[in-house]
């Protein structure tokens, strides 16, 4: 077994994914080092989760179900991480077993990362990759990209995204104030590393599979928001240069 150069904190969060949790953790069960924890938030399952993740994985945080409030449960989880690095992985998800070797070897410090998103079809079939390599889909033999550009951001998102654990603590959290199950909330923390002197890299050979489902269309509140926010975060940029 390989022993990693950094340490990570893989936190994922759930609610009523039971089975897709076994296969996430066959998969990180499969990581060619595995000195790592694991941390499952979980939004309120009912369906027996609980007593499945305490003893099968390192660390589970638990909110009643008031709700979908996905930040406050994963900004929870969080504040139990160890690692050098908080490493994202929805619970409708899980990596290729070569995931975290490929993030250990090309990770640094001031950078925060993203994998690739590749859906699957309910047979574990190919469907398509995330629309968000759109600005890299050229590329997609390259082990690292440095993404740049006003909107470098648009490349990154939450499920596969690599963070290191000062910059969560510097920006304070995953922010609150969006409408959750839409995004904008992957954005809003790439867009604040861009503009607080992170370099954002995505990395296409590691992957993440994903179970495809038809995606919503996001909210005026989240797209006026995050426009307010990203505004902010440049302002910001421009008086400390």
């Amino acid at each position: 077994m390989r022993k990693a150069k950094y340490s990570f904190s893989v936190i994922t969060s759930t609610y009523n994914q039971l089975d897709q949790l076994k296969r996430l953790r066959e998969h990180l069960n499969n990581q060619e080092f595995t000195d790592y924890d694991r941390i499952v938030a979980d939004d309120g399952s009912n369906d027996g989760t609980d007593k499945w993740v305490k003893k099968n994985t390192d660390k589970y945080v638990f909110q009643h179900d008031f709700g979908y409030r996905l930040t406050k449960i994963l900004n929870k989880a969080a504040t139990e991480a160890e690692g050098e690095y908080l490493v994202w992985i929805m619970g409708d998800s899980y990596p290729q077993d070569d995931f975290l070797h490929m993030v250990d070897s090309h990770i640094s410090p001031n950078t925060l990362a993203s994998g690739i998103r590749i859906n699957i079809d309910k047979k574990g079939k190919y469907h398509s990759h995330d629309w968000r390599i759109a600005n890299i889909k050229d590329k997609l033999t390259e082990e690292s990209l440095l993404v740049s550009g006003d909107n470098a951001y648009s490349s990154m998102t939450l499920n596969s995204m690599i963070m290191p654990t000062k910059m969560f603590n510097e920006m304070g959290g995953i922010h609150s104030g969006y409408d959750e199950g839409y995004g904008k909330m992957d954005w809003d923390m790439a867009a604040w590393a861009q503009y607080n002197g992170y370099d954002l890299k995505v990395f296409p050979k590691a992957i993440i599979y994903h179970d495809h489902h038809k995606e919503r269309k996001d909210t005026d509140n989240n797209t006026k928001l995050f426009l307010e926010r990203l505004e902010g975060f440049r302002e910001v940029s421009d008086s400390n240069t």
